[in-house]
């Protein structure tokens, strides 16, 4: 189905665009921004509404159409200055041949989504609408099951909350998602190791997968009451910790990276969803997960034992065993990442003893929001990232992008595999071998943001600084996001934003950064 649709510039009007948003029965929901300035959007970005009874399409005009059938499917196909709707059904055989049937229905103009929608109610009238479109927009764009391993933590948070079959899906996802035999957290799937770079070559395992596993199930245990669940689960969770506290020596405190790939050095293998760093040994983004997979392992097996006792291969440790670890890693953690001049904690100590920082502000977020930083801490952090200056030469690390602050407040240099460093700045490159850097602030890794970090930040700042810092900090937030672009779409956005989609780029919004979803859940 083709028609007009001016894929340039920001406007949304009924002068450039046939409809304004797009939403399903499977609590999918697509804004007209998010297809916008594509020069060409086919594949597995389109992320098509599939396997619905009905998607409605709500007009710019004067109606809105529904269209219903067994099975139906919508994708996007956008070039130049029309767009065509790909629209399927699951074929049946009717009287001897393959039929297809779709039903239109053409509906007065109405604004108007299902009322057993997810909501969030707050005080004024348009506080809550645009926390929820804001959610919409962001979460529901995606399918419920995001991805692999590195997005359990953050699926669980974003999606457990909401009633629906949905719920259903993610239980099957953790139940069935590989594990291996040892007690390891498959990264991708099918796969053991991340995509990048080639996992058939290089040992591309992430060593937070196991922490991030229990994170979600105990999520789902925690939202669900499901204790059938966890019983059915008891042996892959407890087998996943005990690769943690053997294998990763987490029991001597901090997990160490098991793999002679993933090192922690220059040119060295990541170990994190930030795949061109090379984190790896003493991992502090990693070891954030496993210090809070701690308590939420000491509370699986409270809720075990209200079922009686449940056997198992795995070994079966109480909680207090690991409320009493958690405490050690604590201080440990403290003890090896903290650093006391910079006022911040580093990123990662690579098998040669060297300390890699980069003022990473995800790591500290982390931390603080997981429970790592006393208040003291926490103060020092903000101070650092609120009043001293990037790489930039000003205090922009909030001011830069708005939305979110910059990944890191030092520029990581440009190198040569046979010149080496590249730029004249005090700091040595650090970067995947793969990767040779790029200007500061042009790489969403390197100066530039990533709006899921925002949700991290918000529960910092509640935590530590009071609600009304982080309800400030949500405003500001929200003014972004109020722009006209929303956020989302192709290059560039509104402030002349260049979005890392199917190209590298300084930023992280929409697609593919489901996390982004994370952000209002602070509510």
């Amino acid at each position: 189905m083709r028609m007009k649709w001016d894929n340039t510039g920001y406007e949304v009007s009924e002068r450039t665009v046939p409809f304004f948003r797009f939403f399903s029965n499977t609590l999918r929901y697509m804004p007209v921004q998010q297809l916008k300035r594509w020069r060409e959007r086919d594949g597995w970005y389109e992320l098509a509404f599939d396997g619905c009874r009905w998607v409605e399409a709500e007009g710019t005009g004067k109606a809105d159409w529904r269209v219903y059938g067994d099975g139906l499917n919508l994708a996007w196909h956008l070039a130049d200055q029309e767009a065509t709707l790909r629209w399927s059904v699951r074929p049946a055989w009717e009287e001897g041949c393959i039929t297809h049937r779709f039903l239109f229905e053409i509906k007065p103009r109405q604004d108007d989504l299902p009322s057993h929608w997810p909501r969030f109610a707050l005080p004024r009238r348009q506080d809550s609408q645009e926390a929820n479109l804001f959610f919409y927009e962001r979460a529901l764009t995606y399918p419920p099951i995001w991805g692999p391993a590195a997005w359990f933590e953050w699926n669980a948070l974003t999606r457990l909350w909401q009633g629906g079959p949905h719920l259903e899906a993610l239980c099957r996802h953790w139940e069935e998602y590989p594990i291996a035999e040892e007690g390891y957290v498959h990264t991708w799937g099918a796969a053991p190791g991340w995509p990048f770079p080639d996992n058939t070559r290089y040992d591309t395992r992430h060593f937070d997968t196991n922490a991030r596993f229990i994170l979600a199930c105990w999520r789902y245990a925690a939202w669900t009451g499901d204790r059938e669940f966890l019983k059915r689960q008891a042996e892959r969770l407890r087998r996943a910790m005990e690769y943690q506290l053997t294998v990763l020596r987490g029991e001597e405190g901090l997990i160490v990276t098991a793999s002679k790939d993933v090192t922690g050095r220059h040119m060295g293998v990541g170990n994190n969803y930030w795949d061109i760093l090379p984190f790896g040994h003493l991992d502090a983004y990693a070891n954030v997960v496993w210090y809070a997979s701690l308590e939420a392992m000491a509370q699986i097996e409270e809720m075990l034992s209200r079922e009686g006792r449940v056997e198992t291969k795995a070994r079966a440790r109480s909680p207090s065993f690991y409320r009493e670890l958690a405490q050690r890693v604590r201080r440990i953690y403290n003890q090896v990442f903290w650093d006391e001049e910079k006022g911040r904690y580093i990123g990662c100590v690579d098998v040669d003893g060297r300390r890699h920082d980069y003022g990473f502000t995800f790591i500290n977020l982390e931390a603080m929001a997981y429970g790592l930083a006393d208040e003291a801490k926490a103060r020092r952090i903000y101070r650092w990232m609120e009043t001293e200056p990037t790489s930039t030469g000003k205090p922009d690390t909030y001011t830069a992008w708005v939305f979110a602050p910059r990944a890191n407040t030092l520029h990581n240099p440009r190198w040569h595999p046979e010149k080496g460093k590249l730029e004249d700045v005090p700091q040595e490159p650090w970067w995947h071998f793969g990767w040779h850097g790029t200007a500061y602030g042009d790489q969403c890794q390197d100066g530039g943001a990533i709006l899921y970090t925002s949700f991290y930040d918000l529960m910092a700042r509640t935590r530590f600084l009071g609600p009304d810092n982080a309800w400030q900090r949500w405003q500001e937030i929200l003014a972004r996001w109020r722009l006209p672009d929303r956020l989302c779409g192709g290059p560039p956005l509104f402030r002349g934003e260049h979005p890392q989609q199917i190209f590298p780029g300084a930023v992280g919004t929409d697609i593919p950064f489901p996390e982004s979803g994370l952000v209002p859940c602070w509510l």
